[in-house]
């Protein structure tokens, strides 16, 4: 089974992501008036902005996003051969005449598939993340250390949560592991790193 801790920080990535990149966008669409960053800039972007936005809803699977992302760019594309701005009545929003587009270039599908390769590249580094995560059983980087870490379980008061992890001894900081959802996976965590007796509980 995949890791769980290791899709939820995917998720967090890609919507860390998404914002950033819909923030330059706007940016972009209101502030630039140049040659190269509004027209193509701008294009490279919006290809991976869709392609974070789908992935915080599907972080893992689906190695044909990419692909779509890039065709569905390509049939926008190719609609701006017919105004489809004017047709939409957004001629008028300085952000859609750039998300969207009004003339049909074919540098712009060049663009659009700079950023689709940048998409591809970015789901093989998530799949080989996860695949790292599901084969070592923990998150990659993690490591206990009993001089360093303590073994403990983080409760949620909210909703009854549990996730087994560390707490660095020096910061305090708490490292989330594994999600614990019944005493098998309590006692797979504490078989793991060679845990005796019971947990410290934080809340």
């Amino acid at each position: 089974m995949e890791n769980e801790i290791a899709i939820r920080k995917l998720k967090n990535y890609y919507i860390t992501g998404a914002v950033v990149l819909f923030i330059m966008e706007v940016l972009i669409a209101l502030v630039m008036k140049d040659s190269f960053v509004r027209p193509y800039l701008g294009d490279f972007l919006v290809v991976i902005l869709l392609y974070f936005i789908v992935r915080i809803f599907l972080p893992t699977k689906a190695p044909w996003l990419p692909a779509a992302v890039f065709a569905f760019s390509v049939l926008v594309e190719v609609l701006q051969y017919f105004h489809i701005v004017e047709i939409l009545h957004l001629s008028d929003i300085a952000f859609f005449r750039v998300l969207i587009g009004g003339t049909f270039d074919i540098k712009d599908i060049l663009c659009y598939f700079a950023g689709c390769t940048v998409c591809f590249l970015s789901y093989y580094s998530a799949n080989a993340y996860i695949l790292r995560a599901k084969t070592e059983g923990s998150v990659p980087g993690f490591s206990y250390d009993p001089e360093l870490k303590k073994p403990v379980l983080k409760c949620s008061i909210c909703n009854g949560e549990q996730v087994a992890g560390f707490v660095i001894k020096e910061t305090g900081v708490f490292e989330d592991e594994m999600l614990i959802r019944s005493e098998a996976d309590l006692k797979e965590f504490k078989k793991k790193y060679g845990i005796e007796g019971d947990l410290e509980k934080i809340y």
